[in-house]
């Protein structure tokens, strides 16, 4: 008899080839009435068909408007919005610690790849380097970046996949439309959706607050070369709300009540800057990047999509705002503000 997993896999599996708004609500049911044992690998065969990972389709985000397929839009709105059945799905995986999926580090933007392959890890990414037998991945950075991959929660799992779908290269390739015009797409809804829920400018916190998550970041000296130090990002968080018992701490807010506060929005903002913001494919700022990866994937479009330039000019002003509305209450979300 197949365990209650493949049940819900071989359920989900039937549930994709279903219409849209039939397959939503199919799965928002296997969801619901699924233990989180069942949905571990759930999540990731949903995430790959509904981004396009696999088959380079997915379900339609960049194509779906209000306008031409108003009911396909408003369910997959609902279906994919923070208090969706999605989001539902990361928050129930989520309290596995040991629960991680492989992000690969070839979709990451060139300027991060590059990093990586320079021994330079950035900061938030430092949890999420895959261990190598003990060595935290040093070394097998130095293997072709096609075979190395980011360790990352359910949470984040879905950020990097929603902000790659702006610009993955094989969607461009197979975009028809006209990339000046098509902005008001089920993708740009939800963007600014999770702008306004994970960057509150009225001093809400997050909701659901999940207080059980605490995120560690190890310790570990940083490898800088000369001409690539000047490449490093810092961190968003502070050391002082990262390591609230270090001798420069100026909170006494402890660390178990600063990080629930604040993880998901640090997410966002970062990987949507890595992915939207510092968006180039400049052959010059690493030439010894690898050609495995130059020659497997096609070029990204030099001209953006309007999409994209919306949501760049969103994503700036909703920092804007953001940061403008701290209340000087020393919490860690008015420290992610400052």
């Amino acid at each position: 008899m197949a365990a209650s997993s493949d049940v819900a896999t071989i359920k989900l599996q039937r549930y994709i080839n279903m219409p849209l708004v039939q397959r939503c609500k199919e799965i928002a049911t296997l969801i619901d009435e699924s233990s989180t044992t069942e949905l571990q690998h759930v999540f990731s065969i949903l995430v790959d068909s509904l981004f396009g990972i696999t088959d380079n389709i997915g379900w339609g985000l960049h194509s779906i408007t209000f306008k031409k397929n108003p009911q396909e839009h408003e369910t997959l709105y609902n279906f994919l919005n923070p208090q969706g059945p999605v989001f539902s799905l990361c928050y129930k995986l989520l309290p596995d610690c040991y629960l991680k999926y492989n992000f690969p580090v070839s979709f990451l933007p060139v300027k991060i790849r590059s990093m990586l392959e320079e021994g330079v890890i950035p900061p938030f990414y430092l949890d999420k380097i895959r261990d190598d037998q003990g060595t935290r991945g040093v070394s097998a950075l130095n293997m072709s970046i096609l075979f190395i991959f980011l360790y990352t929660y359910p949470f984040e799992y879905y950020i990097f996949h929603f902000a790659y779908h702006l610009t993955n290269p094989w969607l461009q390739v197979q975009q028809q439309e006209n990339i000046w015009i098509n902005w008001e797409t089920v993708y740009v809804q939800l963007a600014h959706c999770y702008l306004y829920h994970f960057l509150p400018k009225d001093n809400s916190p997050v909701l659901p607050i999940i207080s059980p998550y605490i995120r560690k970041t190890p310790q570990r000296k940083l490898v800088q070369s000369p001409e690539s130090k000047r490449m490093q990002t810092p961190r968003l968080l502070r050391t002082s709300i990262l390591s609230p018992g270090s001798p420069n701490s100026t909170t006494s807010v402890p660390q178990q009540q600063c990080l629930p506060q604040v993880w998901r929005s640090e997410t966002v903002v970062q990987v949507f800057l890595d992915f939207w913001v510092e968006y180039i494919e400049d052959d010059q700022l690493n030439p010894r990047i690898s050609t495995a990866y130059s020659a497997s994937v096609p070029r990204r479009h030099s001209i953006h999509s309007g999409e994209h330039i919306r949501l760049v000019r969103a994503f700036i002003k909703t920092l804007h705002e953001f940061a403008n509305s701290t209340i000087g209450d020393k919490s860690a979300m008015d420290e992610l503000k400052r």
